[in-house]
C-alpha cells in the first residue's frame, strides 16, 4: 500500500530540514572564507586614485612605515655587529624572496637620497644573488669615488667587499688591493683585517689578486699586512715558508719574491714603532 499523506508530508519536511541546513553551511563557509582573504601588505597595496584623501594618506604612511623598516634590516645586517646581522637576516629571510626582491628594488630606483641606504640595499642584494654584478657594482662605486677624502663611509663600505670577498667573491681581491694605495686611518685598518684573514684561507689567491695592481699599491699592501696588530709570529712565520715556496710557482713566483723580499724591511719598521 502507498504511503499515508501524513508521510509524505513529515518526508518532505524533513527533506527542507537537510536543505536548509547545507544552504546555512555553505553560507556561512563562504563567509569565512571572505573575511581569511589574505590582505596585501602595506608597501604593495597601491594608492587609490579614487578614495578619499584621507584613505590615500593612510596608504601612503603604511607604505612609507613598511620602506623605513625594510631599510633599517637591510642597514642592520650591512652593518659590522654580528648579532645585528643574524636578526636581520632572520627577519629578512621571513619575506617571500619574490617579495622581497622587487620592495628592494623598487626602493633602489631614482630617489634613493642617502647614500648608505643604497648601499647596504645592494649588499643584501647580493647576499640574494639578485643582479650581483650591477649590486656589487653600487658598492664598489660608493668605495673607490674620488676625493677619497670626503667619504666617511669608507671603511664601511670595504668591509662589506670583505664580506663578499668571504662569500666567495675573489674577483674583488684587487678592488681593495687598489684602495690601499690611498687609504689612510680606519679604513687601513680595515683593509689590513681583511688582507690577513684572506692571507690566511687563501695565500695563493691572495697573490694572485696581487698580479693585477700596480707595484706601489702592492707595497701599500704588504705594509699593512705585516703592521696589522693582529699578524702573530707564527702568521708571519708560515708567510715566510709559504712565499719561498710560491717563489717556484710560475703563476705567483715574481710576487712572491716581491713580497718576501719587501718583509724584512717591514718588519724592522714595525718594531721600531712598537718601541715608540
Amino acid at each position: 500500500m502507498g504511503r499515508s499523506l501524513a508521510d509524505r508530508r513529515e518526508q518532505n519536511d524533513n527533506k527542507s530540514v537537510v536543505i536548509a541546513f547545507c544552504l546555512g553551511l555553505f553560507v556561512v563557509g563562504w563567509s569565512l572564507g571572505c573575511q581569511n582573504v589574505n590582505k596585501p601588505d602595506a608597501a604593495s597595496t597601491p594608492i587609490l586614485s579614487g578614495a578619499s584623501p584621507e584613505t590615500q594618506s593612510n596608504q601612503l604612511q603604511n607604505k612609507d612605515d613598511a620602506d623605513r623598516e625594510l631599510i633599517a634590516l637591510a642597514k642592520d645586517f650591512a652593518t659590522s655587529d654580528d648579532r645585528k646581522q643574524d636578526l636581520a637576516w632572520k627577519k629578512l629571510n621571513s619575506y617571500s624572496r619574490s617579495d622581497l626582491v622587487n620592495r628592494l628594488s623598487q626602493l633602489q630606483e631614482p630617489g634613493i637620497k642617502d647614500e648608505t641606504d643604497k648601499v647596504a640595499i645592494a649588499f643584501v642584494l647580493c647576499n640574494l644573488d639578485f643582479s650581483y654584478d650591477a649590486n656589487k657594482q653600487v658598492i664598489v662605486t660608493a668605495l673607490t669615488k674620488e676625493p677619497h677624502s670626503k667619504n666617511s663611509q669608507s671603511d664601511w663600505e670595504a668591509g662589506l667587499i670583505g664580506r663578499l670577498i668571504r662569500r666567495g667573491d675573489k674577483n674583488l681581491l684587487p678592488v681593495l688591493f687598489g684602495v690601499a694605495e690611498w687609504s689612510a686611518g680606519a679604513l687601513s685598518e680595515e683593509l689590513a683585517g681583511i688582507y690577513l684573514d684572506n692571507w690566511r684561507s687563501d695565500p695563493k689567491g691572495s697573490l694572485l689578486g696581487l698580479k693585477s695592481v700596480p707595484m706601489t699599491a702592492r707595497r701599500r699592501v704588504y705594509s699593512l699586512l705585516v703592521n696589522d696588530e693582529l699578524l702573530t709570529a707564527d702568521d708571519s712565520s708560515k708567510m715566510k715558508t709559504y712565499l719561498r715556496s710560491a717563489s717556484h710557482d710560475s703563476n705567483i713566483g715574481s710576487i712572491a719574491e716581491e713580497m718576501l723580499s719587501a718583509i724584512p724591511q717591514l718588519e724592522k719598521q714595525r718594531e721600531q714603532n712598537t718601541k715608540q
